[in-house]
């Protein structure tokens, strides 16, 4: 991270995660950047990323390896176009709201798959939608509003090598 404010945002992010997968409950494991090599994700099925916008040369390899063996990725939030790439997706260009405007919520698709929530609220001032340029890779929910209708921009990205 580039300084504190941001290292603890990160911190904050993983143990909000990390609370919500203990209330469902789902088993998991909190990994730091340290922490991740291939050696410890040998048994990992799906790693979630919920806030690592830059990661280092050494731990983006690390995880096209880990993608590259059949590993899934989560990636909440990154602006790291190597990362992107690796999941068959291709980073937009920052997008920041202006005045009164910002982004409310993320909808999904007419037909959202089982188990999956139609609407996301989300408040967000500024975004990086996120392009597919795989050919599995697909737009599954758009970013809405401030009054809640759809835009044309992607929110979620879903592939089959990670969302």
């Amino acid at each position: 991270m580039p300084n504190d404010a941001e290292l603890q945002y990160g911190v904050s992010v993983t143990q909000r995660l990390s609370r919500w997968l203990h209330e469902i409950p789902i088993p998991h494991t909190t990994l730091t950047d340290k922490d991740l090599t291939l050696n410890t994700l040998r048994d990992v099925k799906v790693l979630i990323l919920g806030y690592n916008p830059n990661p280092k040369l050494r731990t983006s390899a690390t995880l096209e390896c880990y993608r590259n063996r059949g590993g899934k990725l989560i990636v909440f939030y990154a602006t790291d176009p190597k990362l992107a790439n690796i999941m068959g997706m291709r980073l937009g260009p920052y997008k920041s709201a202006t005045g009164r405007h910002y982004w409310s919520g993320m909808r999904l698709g007419s037909k959202p798959k089982e188990g999956y929530p139609t609407r996301i609220y989300q408040r967000s001032h500024s975004i990086r939608p996120v392009y597919p340029i795989s050919r599995n890779a697909q737009i599954i929910a758009l970013w809405e509003n401030e009054r809640g209708k759809p835009t044309d921009l992607p929110a979620v990205m879903q592939s089959d090598r990670g969302t």
